[in-house]
């Protein structure tokens, strides 16, 4: 299981770094990744759906601590932004406003195809190795530190969004990695996720973070935006 592991991971960073086009390795990673997780679960459905927070049963309650930790996180990133520009959020309701409701429609479209890539990775991130490596070491709080840790390298160079997603993954996997697996909830992950990926691209530098780029295409932005 753990070199299965890391090989799993190696190759996701490889096609990360050397694949042009992506699209075809991540439907390949999902239909693995299903299959395995569909394999440990004894090839049970509700299991599959129970392990990977695809069927949560959590309930408002459940979710206060998560909620409190993302609004920290949320706001200590907008703070940040408004030092750089302190107008920021009233400039993205000036944009709303303006052209409404077109440009409402396009923020609303944007975080909903957000949305899914980070369902995506959420369900990567956790559904795998959240759980696998909970499995290998029986300890919640370092299996989340660990599948933070590898969820941050997958964002190398970005000197933004490898502290983000280290925090954020380790935060989510965390709340994921709940033993009651019925409290499991991939979906309100996903959201939140999305959310804060909107705030960094909106609020913080576009010098620093190069439009949320990843592997190579950190570097090519440089280039192109010369």
């Amino acid at each position: 299981a753990t070199i299965e592991l890391i090989a799993v991971f190696l190759i996701v960073n490889l096609a990360i770094w050397i694949l042009p086009c992506k699209l075809f390795f991540y439907l390949s990673l999902s239909l693995y990744v299903g299959r395995r997780v569909w394999l440990v679960n004894g090839k049970s459905l509700a299991a599959l759906k129970e392990n990977l927070g695809l069927s949560p049963k959590d309930s408002f309650k459940d979710r206060l601590a998560l909620l409190l930790i993302f609004g920290i996180f949320w706001r200590a990133i907008t703070i940040i932004g408004e030092f750089y520009n302190p107008d920021f959020i009233a400039q993205f309701f000036s944009f709303i406003q303006n052209n409404f409701p077109v440009n409402l429609a396009l923020f609303t479209g944007n975080l909903l195809g957000y949305s899914i890539w980070a369902l995506f990775q959420q369900t990567i991130l956790n559904g795998y190795f959240g759980n696998q490596i909970n499995n290998l070491i029986n300890r919640r709080f370092t299996a989340a530190l660990i599948t933070g840790l590898l969820f941050a390298i997958t964002h190398l160079p970005n000197p933004v969004l490898v502290p983000v997603t280290f925090v954020g993954g380790t935060f989510c996997s965390y709340f994921f990695l709940n033993p009651n697996k019925q409290l499991r909830n991939v979906y309100l992950l996903a959201l939140l996720h999305a959310i804060l990926g909107l705030t960094v691209s909106y609020s913080l530098p576009n010098d620093w973070h190069h439009n949320m780029r990843v592997g190579p295409g950190y570097y090519t932005y440089e280039t192109q935006n010369r």
